[in-house]
């Protein structure tokens, strides 16, 4: 998907909106932004309110404050974390090493098996839905 600010006018108000999504579930004001960013508090202003188009590096730099990757700003995939991974994270970290191996561990059988149940659920409606075809 190529990014064109020509024939989307709205591209700089969506930039903006994550922009100040990102910052928000940092937990950061704009003034702590600036800051760590060397940057001004009113320069983040009009970048979030879409009145300004930041430079590549100067977005290299927010993106690296806010933890996101570049991608996410342009195709909007800035997500609220939501409260139980933020309590599982505090769980996890407060586990030994080893521990967290294991939680690991778990997690990526569930995962897997997660996905598994979901293949075979698509698999079986394609399925009913061959037979509704050939029943008519």
């Amino acid at each position: 998907m190529e990014i064109d600010k020509e024939n989307d006018p709205n591209l700089l108000m969506r930039l903006g909106y994550y922009i100040k999504k990102a910052r928000k579930l940092k937990g950061l004001t704009q003034d702590d932004l600036a800051e760590r960013i060397r940057s001004g508090r009113q320069y983040i202003s009009e970048i979030e309110s879409g009145k300004r188009d930041p430079s590549y590096t100067y977005m290299v730099k927010l993106c690296q404050e806010l933890d996101i990757e570049l991608y996410a700003l342009y195709y909007g995939e800035v997500r609220e974390t939501d409260d139980n991974l933020k309590r599982m994270t505090i769980k996890y970290q407060s586990c030994s090493e080893e521990n967290q191996q294991i939680v690991y561990n778990v997690s990526m059988t569930t995962m897997v098996s997660l996905e598994k149940r979901d293949e075979i659920r698509q698999a079986e409606q394609r399925f009913r839905t061959s037979m509704d075809e050939i029943n008519g």
